[in-house]
């Protein structure tokens, strides 16, 4: 694959990944929480949009990366090349621990008294996670934002 294609690819999955992420996180995931009656059905709703979601940014990320990692040598390559893995390993931090730490906290309260101590400790919790995975998204929105005006400012002799 010669680096016009991989640059074209890596840009596309870029966008891909900056509006889908947009669609998830202000469309998708507060619709669900604005009609589902039911604040713990639409927490489970919630968690497994994410979960598969997590699934899709770790191949955007992976094609990030692959497209990164053929522009090293370029202007701005190994700063793009450090940026796609730092939003890989956020990913994967995403699928594989806050996820699952979200969800945990959430079934776990779904069997204790909402006045109990330990209810109060797990909602303390899973409120941490919460606007931890918060914070990481603005982080991720405005790095794939950058990584796409530097992707858009890349001269045709940065490309080939």
């Amino acid at each position: 694959m010669n680096k016009g294609s991989v640059y074209k690819f890596s840009l596309i999955a870029l966008a891909a990944w900056f509006w889908t992420t947009a669609l998830v996180d202000f469309i998708a995931v507060p619709t669900v929480f604005r009609t589902i009656k039911s604040m713990a059905e639409a927490g489970r709703v919630g968690i497994t949009i994410f979960s598969y979601y997590n699934i899709l940014e770790i191949l955007f990320a992976l094609v990030l990366v692959v497209g990164a990692f053929s522009f090293r040598q370029k202007k701005w390559g190994k700063l793009i090349l450090v940026w796609s893995v730092v939003l890989f390993i956020q990913v994967l931090f995403y699928k594989f621990y806050i996820t699952k730490q979200i969800s945990s906290a959430a079934l776990a309260m779904e069997t204790l008294d909402v006045l109990s101590v330990e209810y109060g400790r797990l909602a303390d919790l899973r409120e941490f996670y919460h606007q931890l995975y918060v914070s990481l998204d603005k982080f991720k929105l405005t790095s794939i934002l950058f990584l796409l005006v530097k992707f858009f400012r890349m001269k045709p002799g940065e490309i080939t």
